[in-house]
């Protein structure tokens, strides 16, 4: 059975550097996160005023790399307003007229579908609409043409060229790096550069999806680190033209072997938007109007609907996984009447789910459209007012405690922006403890006394605690931090956010 954490009204939450939990419908659920807005200010005027974050990743290293438009200015064709940035944690930096000029045409439209960051921190991307691939070691850009590759994979001269029809993903513990490419002889190919010998090679196989007579389309592809088995599917095509097809979604095992399933076997039918493999080798499948579906070699496939299980929508768009193993889901609102977005987490150890709304979390959530995870942090696209990008890190430097009004939802607090101090260490963990202080008579005489109710060394994504309202002592020491102690009163309704940075 799967379970729900609920929160009760008339209680404090404690959510440290996330959201404070919530069952649909729950009354009585403040705002219990901290998100940062990427913006032009934050990014010393590298990102433009309102940016859409189209595709990210980022680097063992610590780097972080993105593609995306300015939809500030609408008087302008969107196809000229792309960015490719870099940040380190640190700094900012534009990388849009370096890439153009890479390009054959460099007053053509940037598009790049797809970004792969492999185990050396070198961030691997598709050229799309132009012969080449980009590569980028964090300081330097490079062009791969497709002269280098035929040299490589196709020394006797056939075909005599190739087009990139793939995204790029990886192999980390072989050092490879894949793409799909058409030949101009009829034939599809799965190609792949070895970082051991620094070659790019033709992977043995054929048939399947490689047939490009069938499935002439653009093609997907990422691989399972648990089996070694390659997933494919179509990028971008309407349900209409799934169904002509046939697409669905083609598995290739490790010996080459192809499995197919679409919506003539029942399986995966529909329009994908993404195909998840989880650090356990479970199979997750996104699509546009049928839930998402899973695949295990232990469970086989099975279907996740909102009628089934606790997933807002019937259309999921993105699925990640956070550093604690938990699969995250952005719904977008379909088109029932009680239809909703925003983000379903879900906890396949204790099987349960945990949200965000607008209820328990920035506004911008409900209209997440992209959502990129990297360990300990996540950032999303949303299109709420202007649209923009944000962020939410794991850590324990950021903590509220609200107090709760039965029946009613708790007016959301901003965090005071005077209060707050720029970061100047790497979060490490905090030991907490919170007191319950409270009055009492001893011999006719009234003494204070202090009773532990919550004490903490660990960094979680959640953290939640259920106390009465009243008076408390909070005790944080760590992170290279003196020890640091305050006293607050709370009070039915009345918010309070508590930075534990100092």
């Amino acid at each position: 059975m799967i379970k729900k954490r609920i929160i009760t009204s008339k209680k404090l939450l404690l959510g440290c550097a996330l959201l404070g939990l919530l069952t649909l419908g729950q009354t009585g659920i403040a705002k219990a996160d901290y998100w940062e807005a990427r913006t032009k200010e934050s990014s010393n005027n590298v990102l433009p005023q309102s940016f859409r974050l189209e595709t990210m990743a980022k680097s063992d290293q610590g780097v972080r790399l993105m593609f995306g438009y300015d939809v500030s200015d609408t008087s302008v064709e969107w196809t000229n307003l792309t960015y490719v940035v870099s940040y380190d944690g640190t700094n900012w930096t534009n990388h849009t007229d370096t890439v153009k000029n890479l390009r054959e045409y460099p007053s053509v439209n940037i598009s790049i579908p797809v970004i792969y960051a492999d185990p050396d921190g070198v961030f691997w991307m598709r050229n799309r609409g132009q012969d080449s691939l980009l590569k980028f070691d964090g300081q330097n850009w490079e062009k791969i043409t497709k002269t280098t590759i035929l040299q490589d994979v196709f020394p006797g001269g056939t075909p005599s060229g190739i087009n990139f029809v793939g995204n790029m993903f990886g192999d980390s513990a072989s050092r490879r790096i894949y793409t799909v490419v058409d030949g101009n002889d009829n034939q599809r190919y799965l190609i792949y550069f070895d970082k051991n010998d620094s070659r790019w090679h033709r992977y043995s196989a054929s048939g399947g999806v490689l047939n490009s007579a069938l499935y002439p389309g653009e093609i997907y592809g990422v691989r399972n680190e648990k089996d070694g088995s390659i997933w494919f599917w179509e990028y971008s095509k309407t349900e209409a033209d799934q169904e002509e097809y046939g697409f669905g979604l083609w598995q290739m095992d490790a010996s080459g072997n192809w499995n197919h399933y679409n919506s003539e076997n029942s399986i995966v039918p529909g329009v994908i938007s993404e195909v998840f493999p989880d650090s356990q080798g479970k199979i997750w499948v996104s699509t546009a109007d049928h839930g998402l579906f899973t695949h295990s070699s232990n469970e086989g496939w099975s279907n996740w609907t909102k009628e089934n299980t606790n997933l807002f929508s019937n259309r999921v768009w993105t699925i990640q996984e956070d550093s604690d193993n938990r699969i995250w889901i952005i719904n977008l609102p379909d088109n029932s009447a009680d239809s909703k977005g925003g983000v379903c987490v879900y906890d396949p150890v204790n099987n349960e789910w945990q949200y965000y709304t607008s209820k328990n979390g920035e506004d911008v959530v409900e209209t997440a459209t992209n959502a990129f995870i990297s360990g300990d942090e996540m950032w999303i696209q949303s299109n709420y007012g202007n649209g923009g990008t944000y962020s939410l890190v794991k850590e324990d430097e950021h903590a509220a405690i609200y107090g709760q009004t039965s029946g009613d939802y708790v007016a959301k607090t901003g965090f005071d922006p005077a209060k707050k101090k720029k970061k100047t260490t790497t979060s490490k963990n905090k030991a907490v403890a919170i007191y319950k202080i409270a009055r009492v008579k001893v011999k006719k005489k009234y003494k204070t006394r202090k009773t532990l109710v919550y004490k903490t060394g660990t960094t979680q994504w959640y953290k939640s605690l259920n106390l009465d309202v009243g008076k408390y002592q909070i005790v944080s020491r760590g992170g290279g931090k003196k020890k640091r102690t305050r006293t607050v009163n709370i009070a039915n309704g009345n918010p309070y956010r508590l930075d534990l940075r100092y």
